[in-house]
């Protein structure tokens, strides 16, 4: 058995499911009982880190009693969220949680990858390189664990390949280990849930929802008057070129390029027409995913992933100078930004109502 504060780092290890049900508390206990308290506060603080800053929220957990409340947060956090069952929330959960874990696998020796392997079904074999230990995965293997991971560093033909298998250092069998579990995590939840602890997180999960409304309020789709092709973000422009051409694109990728495309204000008809190049288009399967996506058939207007979950996927192409902001995080950002008219000075070397001089400059408010 692993110690305690290994358990807390990889709580979806076998391990620490059984040390849950043979030393840890019942579900009363971690519902309601005050010694508790503070991992189900952890467990909020681990969602909205998740939802807010698109990660899982790092704490110290140095101690055993630090580690429980550590590894019940986890548990915790995964109940608040299936409470609130938004597939938004659940996707940014996911993979906030997914790479947390590989930047703690990073830390550990390759033995511990391997035996992480193991427990994910990931069909790899250590060997030795020139210059360092190296992993084995059959190009097969390879191929299902990264179909989504769309970056040209990923393709199969920019790999190292002997005697079928695919050669890996402990970094890329890591990153590999978070989209094996980003999608593991998507596909459990939300998990079922019962009415106490529906009633237990009641306050937590309305505090979140009203975030999250504020979050899609930011990119609901709305009246953006002209679309403004020259706006669009690179990748998305990149997406465009791909149907264009005559390239399939991923499913992640089809997604994006639908959602964004009808919140900046385009129709069904002109989105079907971009698509219509790509070798694989069928137009009834092409209308029912874009009307899916647009709301027509699903209900639910979707919009596009933020700027990590693409960058996860292998859709941020071309990165500019204002894709380089900290405060850049989505393509419907990109988009409003760049569609802003500039500020300009009025005219006789005074400076319009936004604007104001320091040092000689002009500084925008």
């Amino acid at each position: 058995m692993e110690p305690l504060v290994k358990l807390a780092t990889f709580p979806f290890l076998p391990e620490a499911q059984e040390w849950i049900k043979r030393s840890g508390p019942s579900l009363d206990e971690i519902l309601t009982g005050t010694a508790y308290a503070t991992a189900r506060a952890l467990g909020k603080r681990r969602v909205a880190a998740a939802l807010e800053k698109e990660r899982v929220w790092q704490n110290r957990y140095d101690t055993d009693p630090e580690a429980v409340n550590e590894l019940l947060s986890y548990i915790i956090a995964r109940m608040i969220a299936s409470v609130i069952g938004e597939k938004y929330l659940i996707r940014r959960y996911a993979l906030a949680e997914a790479e947390r874990i590989n930047s703690k696998l990073q830390e550990e020796p390759l033995a511990f990858v391997l035996q992480v392997c193991e427990v994910l079904k990931i069909e790899v074999s250590s060997g030795t390189g020139t210059d360092e230990e190296c992993i084995r995965m059959h190009f097969l293997a390879f191929l299902t664990n990264t179909s989504q991971m769309r970056a040209i560093e990923w393709k199969l033909v920019n790999m190292p390949v002997k005697d079928g298998f695919v050669l890996l250092d402990k970094r890329r069998v890591c990153r590999i280990v978070q989209e094996v579990l980003r999608r593991r995590f998507e596909e459990e939840l939300p998990l079922a849930v019962t009415a106490g602890i529906k009633e237990a997180f009641s306050s937590e999960v309305l505090e979140l929802q009203e975030v999250i409304t504020e979050h899609k309020k930011n990119f609901a789709p709305e009246a953006m008057g002209i679309i403004k092709a020259d706006c669009f973000p690179p990748c998305i422009k990149h997406l465009i070129g791909m149907a264009q051409h005559g390239e399939n694109l991923s499913h992640m990728g089809r997604f994006t390029l639908a959602a964004f495309l009808h919140t900046v204000g385009m129709s069904n008809e002109e989105i079907m027409k971009i698509f219509a190049a790509s070798p694989d288009f069928r137009e009834d399967l092409t209308r029912y995913q874009v009307e899916h996506v647009t709301g027509g058939i699903s209900g639910t207007e979707y919009t596009p992933p933020e700027c990590t979950t693409m960058s996860s996927f292998g859709l941020c192409f071309e990165k500019d100078r204002l894709c380089e902001y900290e405060w850049m995080t989505h393509p419907l950002k990109y988009y409003r930004a760049k569609c802003k008219p500039p500020r300009r000075k009025e005219s006789g070397g005074k400076e319009g109502a936004k604007g104001k001089k320091k040092d000689g400059k002009e500084v925008q408010e």
